[in-house]
């Protein structure tokens, strides 16, 4: 890391906004209602508050120890991460999958403009 001049380092983490508006200032897009990369719902999210907002809440609802099984930091942690691909890689392990975090875009009901 020392020797090169590219080098880049980043953290996930995630901010739970209790409201994306104050007044006139407002968030939008990811800068409000990011959900997780891990949930695989951020290009789906594109309309206001009151209609996503449950949506938002369950794309952010992956358990804590998800995210720390996709970034091990020891031997240990790669061993599980790699055992848990596995399984997730088996008819199985994909349905489990599907059905423990898949979420339905179909299910917003977004307003014609």
């Amino acid at each position: 890391m020392k020797d090169v001049d590219d080098f880049y380092f980043d953290v996930l983490r995630q901010v739970h906004m209790p409201r994306w508006s104050h007044g006139r200032v407002v968030l939008t897009g990811d800068a409000a209602w990011c959900p997780t990369l891990l949930s695989g719902i951020g290009t789906t999210l594109a309309d206001y508050e009151r209609i996503l907002r449950p949506f938002i809440k369950e794309g952010q609802g992956l358990p804590k120890i998800v995210p720390r099984l996709l970034w091990p930091h020891s031997k240990l942690g790669l061993t599980v991460l790699r055992s848990v691909m596995r399984v997730a890689g088996t008819p199985l392990g994909q349905q489990l999958v599907k059905k423990g975090f898949a979420r339905d875009s179909e299910s917003v009901d977004l307003p014609d403009y």
